[in-house]
């Protein structure tokens, strides 16, 4: 079993890092599987900002003007069975080294590919407002094609102005707490179904984006890539069983989406 944790904290012993490793020393004691736990310090990375340009999103990722070490933590990603996102909770929100992590991935919102992989977050934080960040965490994880669990948010009194102070007992109490349940749910979820039968609103954006694709005249990344993965011939970006009602919803999703693409092809030949 292959875990990689992607780590956001800034500073080096933190209360974040000592969570994951925490978490990590649980984790093995709950399987006899061999786990291989590789830790990613966005610090470390040396990633350089996102610019905005869009080229990942129009044009694809190799050509993002950064030539740095991104696309080696995407090569982790998919090598790895299951993906943590650790971060500590700033001004509500994850750290700017994970955030710019994530804006450098924007184009896995477009093309989505970690499928059958599972992620959880750990959040620490002094106060308030993990929930939303682990919310958010989760939310994006699941756009890029990964099955969620639901994370933890660690909450320590010494919160950001004493960073390495040691968890007191009530604290520790509680934090191991969280992370056997984080650590039950993770294992849990590599042991159930990795093809898991989409939602509505999941299946509505498959539909949308495959269809939307296939009549649109433009050749662009996204287009290329669902070619390439077969998505055009295919009732969702893999097997999956379906129940009648969200095959009639698809069917009427398709049609709707190719006379809006026929139609607006038409309105722009009139046009030139």
């Amino acid at each position: 079993m292959k875990i990689l944790a992607i780590m956001g904290n800034i500073r080096g012993n933190s209360q974040t890092a000592r969570a994951v490793q925490r978490f990590e020393e649980i984790l093995r004691s709950k399987t006899p599987v061999k786990v291989e736990f590789e830790y990613l310090f966005l610090k470390d990375a040396n990633l350089g900002l996102c610019r905005g340009c869009a080229l990942c999103l129009s044009k694809g990722e190799d050509k993002c003007p950064h030539k740095d070490g991104f696309q080696e933590i995407i090569l982790k990603m998919e090598r790895a069975d299951g993906v943590i996102f650790s971060t500590p909770n700033y001004s509500l929100q994850v750290t700017h080294l994970m955030k710019n992590y994530l804006d450098r991935s924007a184009y896995l919102f477009h093309r989505p590919r970690f499928f059958h992989k599972i992620s959880a977050s750990i959040v620490t934080q002094g106060v308030y407002g993990g929930k939303k960040i682990n919310e958010y965490l989760a939310q994006t994880a699941e756009f890029w094609g990964i099955i969620p669990v639901k994370g933890v948010t660690l909450t320590t009194s010494s919160g950001a102005y004493e960073p390495n102070t040691p968890l007191n007992q009530d604290e520790k109490a509680k934090a191991d707490k969280e992370l056997f349940k984080l650590a039950e749910r993770f294992l849990s979820a590599l042991k159930k179904n990795l093809n898991p039968s989409p939602s509505f609103f999941k299946l509505m954006v498959f539909s949308a984006s495959r269809t939307g694709h296939k009549y649109n005249t433009e050749e662009n990344a996204d287009k290329k890539y669902f070619r390439e993965q077969g998505w055009f011939d295919s009732d969702y970006y893999y097997p999956v069983k379906w129940n009648p009602l969200k095959k009639l919803v698809q069917k009427f999703l398709d049609n709707m989406i190719k006379n809006m693409s026929l139609k607006k092809q038409k309105t722009d030949t009139l046009k030139n």
